[in-house]
């Protein structure tokens, strides 16, 4: 498993689905602009803790503020499929993110991969998570789906864009209902973001 998808699992730890190519232009969702913090008690492993907040600017420009590390900025991208919004985090963000070490000799960090995350706003309520693993491979293995098993809980979606969007319109490919809470991650909105 190459290591910028592995950096995802301290978030999502049961494992992720990414996806090659992009099965659409992404696009920036407006709606996410402002200051996000974690609900209070509640704790993202190595993404965040008490105290640290996301600033989204109108552009989806987004920083993240943790104690005591530097500030990570990235682009927050996303595209719909069949009326379900995705944001999708790219190699290079996923390894900004979570500050994964680079060794000589591992494979550049792709820009056109990405890791999704199906998200709903209610009001200042920011509520993901993560495409199931289990489902996606059980759909690939059958020939239903294109795509591979990457390492022990990595599963890629690969095709032509048609055959990857018509996975992604699945309704059980992102569980819902009684997700536990270390799949997921909730966000509360304090404040807009003031423009300079």
């Amino acid at each position: 498993m190459k290591r910028a998808t592995a950096v995802l699992l301290v978030l999502l730890p049961a494992g992720c689905v990414t996806v090659s190519p992009l099965p659409a232009p992404l696009e920036c969702d407006t709606r996410l602009a402002g200051v996000w913090t974690l609900p209070p008690g509640a704790t993202r492993g190595d993404l965040m803790g008490p105290g640290d907040r996301i600033e989204v600017d109108a552009e989806c420009v987004a920083r993240l503020h943790r104690a005591d590390r530097p500030v990570v900025t990235f682009a927050l991208r996303s595209f719909r499929a069949d009326g379900r919004h995705l944001l999708v985090f790219d190699e290079p963000t996923m390894s900004a993110l979570f500050e994964t070490p680079r060794h000589p000799g591992d494979e550049p960090l792709r820009a056109d991969r990405g890791a999704l995350l199906a998200y709903r706003l209610d009001s200042d309520r920011f509520d993901a998570v993560a495409a199931d693993p289990d489902y996606a491979w059980s759909r690939i293995r059958t020939g239903a789906w294109p795509g591979r098993r990457e390492g022990d809980y990595t599963v890629h979606l690969e095709g032509p864009a048609e055959a990857v969007q018509a996975a992604l319109r699945d309704p059980r490919l992102f569980p819902s209902g009684d997700v536990p809470e270390d799949h997921r991650l909730r966000l509360r909105r304090v404040a807009s973001l003031r423009s300079p």
